[in-house]
């Protein structure tokens, strides 16, 4: 009984998760996803995903930790340490030699950084790495003004051969709406889960018609996210999308 008190009572205090973050935020690891043809299941990028081990059965993604790490002092190193963990654990895997792109996505405070593209430049220098070899990702959601700043800032990247892809982008009624002015042709729109939700159904595959027919007039490359069902694969097919993500042909393996 004595014991069970005991492990009531530490139950209940207070849990500090930013002094957890602050003190193990080296326990990040990359895991990868791959991005396939929607054809031939041929490889054209693997994203690379942050994962904060918090313990042996605790694996939390970066959309919950980089919230935290925001509140700490830390975070601007953290994020720049997972840019070189992601490129230096590329530059020895397997998946590399398979070819294909490693997708790497950008805080917003790394994008709205000038000297970004000369730090990313001396990481691949470092581990043996092209620009060729690099999908550069930029949120949809910090808007469109600073989608315009980030694709300047990795301008040096692209002219190199890197691919910009415009992540998470929810449609027409995003704020973001990608233009031949600030992204250009040949680039790779990412479209939002949301649109893939519900596409193998009706409604939901008449809105996600709608949206690839314009993004293709632009002359973008469209990957579907979070792809698990047949039905949704047979939509994304139907409206000539390319590339798709998802656990219906990869789940996120340690990168490696």
């Amino acid at each position: 009984m004595r014991l069970l008190r005991r492990s009531v009572a530490s139950l209940s205090q207070p849990i500090d998760l930013r002094a957890e973050v602050d003190a193990a935020w080296d326990r990040l690891k990359i895991h990868g996803q791959g991005i396939h043809s929607t054809t031939d299941g041929s490889l054209f990028a693997t994203e690379a995903l942050l994962r904060w081990r918090r313990n042996p059965n605790e694996l939390w993604a970066a959309s919950m930790v980089l919230p935290i790490a925001e509140e700490t002092s830390r975070v601007e190193e953290c994020t720049r340490w997972a840019t070189e963990l992601s490129i230096s654990t590329w530059a020895t895997s397997d998946r590399r030699r398979h070819g294909g792109r490693l997708a790497l996505n950008f805080h917003g405070a790394q994008l709205a950084r000038p000297e970004l593209a000369a730090e990313v430049h001396a990481i691949l220098e470092t581990y043996g790495v092209v620009e060729g070899e690099l999908l550069l990702e930029i949120p949809d959601h910090i808007g469109p003004d600073r989608c315009r700043t980030a694709v300047d800032h990795l301008g040096p990247l692209v002219d190199n051969g890197a691919l910009i892809a415009l992540d998470d982008h929810t449609g027409t009624g995003s704020a973001t709406q990608p233009s031949p002015n600030w992204l250009p042709a040949g680039s790779i729109v990412k479209l939002d889960p949301g649109l893939i939700m519900a596409c193998d159904q009706l409604d939901g595959r008449e809105i996600l018609e709608r949206t690839a027919d314009g993004l293709h007039a632009e002359g973008y490359v469209l990957v579907a996210k979070a792809v698990e069902r047949p039905g949704q694969l047979a939509s994304i097919i139907r409206c000539r999308i390319v590339w798709t993500q998802g656990f219906l042909l990869a789940r996120p393996e340690l990168l490696g």
